[in-house]
């Protein structure tokens, strides 16, 4: 992400967070450098932690995007990723190949089915907290990736 920022002549920061607090402390960072956007990376600890993260960028009026369809389900502005229920679903077929004909390899070579599909949602009340400055766009743009760093 760091190359293609770079390559947008956008500056990207990157803040860990491992527990709730640090992630108080990461939007507490963003709001004081004037970040414009986050990106909040795939984790556990998010996923858990996901009400509060989606309420510190509602306060802030910062747009975010998340991993997971979840974090828009419950008002994030938007997520892009894998579609898990899709993912789950190649994964339940596998299982019972397994269990029928004893193949313990995914055969995605001979014609089986790789999950690749990704799912973009849009929150339905994330449009309405943003304010129009955060639209208009600059070379000095700032945005912001929120990750573990155990990864």
């Amino acid at each position: 992400m760091q190359v293609a920022a770079r390559a947008l002549g956008i500056e990207l920061l990157v803040l860990n967070a491992s527990s709730e607090r640090d992630i108080d402390a990461a939007f507490a960072s963003f709001v004081q450098q004037r970040v414009n956007a986050v990106i909040v990376g795939a984790d556990s600890l998010f996923v858990s932690r996901r009400d509060q993260l989606v309420g510190l960028a509602a306060r802030h009026t910062m747009p975010a995007i998340y991993f997971l369809r979840e974090f828009a389900d419950i008002g994030g502005l938007m997520s892009y990723g894998a579609n898990q229920t899709d993912a789950y679903r190649v994964a339940g077929g596998y299982t019972a190949r397994i269990r029928i004909t004893g193949c313990c390899r995914p055969n995605w070579d001979r014609g089986g089915r790789e999950p690749n599909r990704q799912s973009f949602r849009r929150g339905i009340h994330g449009l309405c907290s943003r304010r129009a400055s955060h639209s208009a766009r600059s070379s000095s743009d700032h945005r912001a990736e929120l990750s573990d760093p155990s990864l």
